[in-house]
């Protein structure tokens, strides 16, 4: 039973992201402000050590660098930024789209990250979705982090305010890829392709703004470790996506599999 409600979910999954927009911006040529413009990566929080385009690594190009650094850590910051608020370090840009989208990029999680022994890692793809009314509505969030000992994906649940654990196993060593997609509804969560949670939307209507960003474990109020903080986080820009005649095959094919295990059940 859990199988044939897995293979349904795929399948709406499928079908919601049939037309609809690839938001994520490309990560080549970055160029990034402290203040909020068209077409630039400007500062959320607060600015990481760097953020930048750095070519080509483990054969991707145009790979995005976040840079996390015990220089940005939360003494070391001027005194109206010594909040652990502001331990979350990156920068956003401006996207605009209406209607449903799909939000994608790619983390390579290095084979260092599995322990927190090896220092503490956490990085992000975030959305800023907006409602009719031009207000903020919910912040879909996914990532890695191997805080609590272990590396693991999770996604934000807007409503609960709840981070979900995901069961995707972490490719190590590896390109891992990330999407939310936006039916008009809810968002959904898939890591490497495979679907691993839905959640309501509320009142979304849009994208309003993608934030690319890094945590800053350099905290000790918080009683981290900031001898292991400084690294960096690498994303590469997923910006091309199946033709939507791909998603309907796709569709098609699971549909056929809940036929024939409907039919196994019945015998």
């Amino acid at each position: 039973m859990k199988k044939m409600l897995f293979t349904a979910a795929m399948i709406a999954v499928a079908a919601s992201t049939v037309g609809a927009q690839e938001a994520m911006p490309s990560f080549s040529g970055i160029v990034t402000s402290s203040t909020q413009a068209s077409g630039v990566w400007y500062t959320d929080r607060f600015a990481p050590s760097s953020f930048a385009t750095i070519g080509s690594f483990q054969g991707r190009t145009d790979v995005l660098q976040i840079g996390i650094s015990n220089a940005d850590g939360l003494a070391n910051r001027p005194t109206p930024f010594q909040s652990m608020f502001y331990n979350t370090q990156g920068r956003k840009f401006d996207i605009g789209a209406t209607g449903p989208f799909t939000l994608s990029a790619d983390l390579w999680v290095d084979e260092s990250w599995r322990s927190a022994d090896n220092g503490l890692r956490r990085t992000d793809m975030w959305g800023t979705a907006f409602d009719n009314a031009n207000q903020v509505a919910a912040y879909p969030i996914t990532g890695f982090t191997n805080v609590g000992g272990t590396g693991m994906f999770r996604g934000y649940d807007v409503n609960t305010g709840l981070f979900i654990n995901f069961n995707a196993p972490v490719l190590y060593g590896a390109w891992n890829s990330f999407r939310v997609a936006f039916d008009g509804t809810s968002f959904s969560y898939l890591v490497n392709g495979v679907f691993q949670a839905s959640v309501g939307a509320g009142n979304t209507a849009g994208l309003g703004n993608v934030i690319m960003q890094a945590y800053n474990f350099d905290d000790s109020f918080s009683g981290f470790d900031a001898q292991k903080n400084n690294y960096n986080a690498r994303w590469s820009n997923t910006t091309t996506v199946p033709e939507p005649s791909t998603y309907v095959l796709m569709a098609a094919g699971l549909a056929g599999l809940v036929a024939v295990q409907r039919r196994r059940r019945r015998a």
